[in-house]
């Protein structure tokens, strides 16, 4: 019995071995292997911009980096101050402050520390000098009006700030569509940037105002529903207006896209709007993705192996002698 029951522990050990290399290999083709390269580290944007006169002295300062998911270390006028992360991989923001009027002042923005920076020789302190006006800003920053919004299939690298829109995410897990929501133009107030919040943080973005039609890079069929903000005078934030993106059949581009950069060729999905232009140029993701036949190769292999255990197995059931009942502790 002891003789027979051996070779049925080893032959249970090697099994539960393989189905754990099996659920390994299965779990890790089921995550996406990103090989992005960091970009060197940018400042790409920020609220008050370098050498800005007439701030507010209430004052909400926003920055967007080449960096993804980085809290800089902070001084104003050599005090610390608390950055926090905003909703996005790449985005920084600090609460609103109370500087003193018609003066200089100076927010440094410290990178030095961080783990992602991808080479330490790169510059990674930045220093925002500006000047406050005679005082605060008043008024709320009025809602924005998202009347729809267009989807291009294409890249972005030919946007005028593909920069930006590659800060959103690493883009990979096959982001291969440009998504710019369509949002009415403010006579009374100025807009700043737009504040983009999903449930993911690649989708959503701080998107600077000078940048157009606020836009992410996403997937050609993916709904997205998106709570939009304006960043208004001082930086401070309008209330939230919710617009939801289905994605629709794709359709080809009539000729270029209506943005002031100039947009691709691409095939555009249109939500929104009747007749909406496809307002959406273009992006390059440095990306890759585990591909499916990998996958499906790991998993055939892994049911090969498996069923030759179990027919191996029942072989060695057979040529056990008659009259001889192995103890159920040993059974398969």
């Amino acid at each position: 019995m002891t003789g027979t029951a051996q070779p049925l522990v080893r032959m249970r050990m090697l099994l539960a071995s393989t189905m754990v290399l099996m659920a390994a290999e299965w779990s890790e083709s089921m995550v996406v292997q990103a090989s992005c390269v960091g970009p060197e580290l940018q400042l790409l944007w920020s609220y008050p911009e370098s050498g800005a006169e007439q701030v507010p002295t209430n004052v909400t300062f926003w920055a967007v980096t080449s960096l993804w998911s980085s809290t800089p270390a902070a001084t104003l006028d050599g005090a610390p101050v608390d950055m926090q992360s905003a909703p996005s991989f790449s985005g920084v923001y600090l609460t609103p402050q109370s500087l003193a009027p018609d003066s200089e002042h100076t927010l440094v923005l410290d990178y030095s520390r961080s783990p992602n920076i991808p080479r330490s020789s790169e510059p990674s302190r930045f220093e925002i000098k500006f000047t406050t006006g005679a005082g605060p800003v008043e008024g709320a920053v009025s809602e924005p009006e998202v009347s729809g919004s267009a989807r291009v299939v294409t890249d972005f690298v030919s946007h005028d700030c593909a920069d930006v829109i590659a800060a959103q995410d690493c883009f990979d897990t096959g982001q291969d569509a440009l998504l710019s929501l369509h949002v009415e133009q403010m006579q009374a107030d100025v807009t700043l940037g737009w504040l983009l919040r999903t449930r993911y943080e690649g989708s959503s973005a701080i998107w600077p105002a000078r940048c157009g039609a606020p836009s992410v890079y996403t997937h050609r069929q993916e709904s997205l529903c998106f709570q939009v903000q304006r960043i208004g005078p001082g930086g401070r934030l309008s209330k939230a207006v919710e617009h939801c993106s289905q994605p629709t059949a794709d359709m080809p581009a009539a000729g270029h896209g209506g943005s002031a950069s100039g947009g691709t060729g691409g095939r555009a999905s249109v939500v929104g709007r009747a007749g909406a232009p496809a307002e959406a140029p273009a992006a390059s993701a440095g990306c890759s993705t585990v591909s499916g036949a990998r996958t499906a190769a790991r998993a055939f292999w892994a049911i090969v192996v498996i069923a030759l255990l179990l027919a191996h197995s029942q072989r060695q059931r057979r040529r056990r002698p008659r009259g001889i009942t192995p103890s159920r502790r040993f059974r398969i």
